[in-house]
């Protein structure tokens, strides 16, 4: 990746700064969907509902993230 010409964001390459957040965000949705389930309360319940939304927008995220490291569109568009 440090061989590609890109604009520099805070001193970065702006690959890079995609690349951890592509990274950031992956993680971020693994560890919310394996550990939401532990608390089985009223309370635990709701938040593993908030927590399986917030999976889904960090799942996007890294997607459009690698997306952006490729220099590849983020969109989908599917024929209906």
């Amino acid at each position: 990746m440090l061989g590609y010409a890109s604009e520099q964001l805070d001193g970065k390459s702006e690959r890079i700064q995609h690349y951890f957040n592509a990274v950031y965000c992956w993680a971020r949705a693994m560890l919310n969907e394996r550990f939401q389930d532990y608390d089985a309360t009223a309370s635990g319940a709701k938040r593993g509902e908030e927590l399986a939304e917030a999976s889904g927008d960090l799942w996007r995220d890294a997607r459009w993230a690698i997306s952006r490291v490729q220099d590849a569109p983020h969109c989908t568009v599917e024929l209906i």
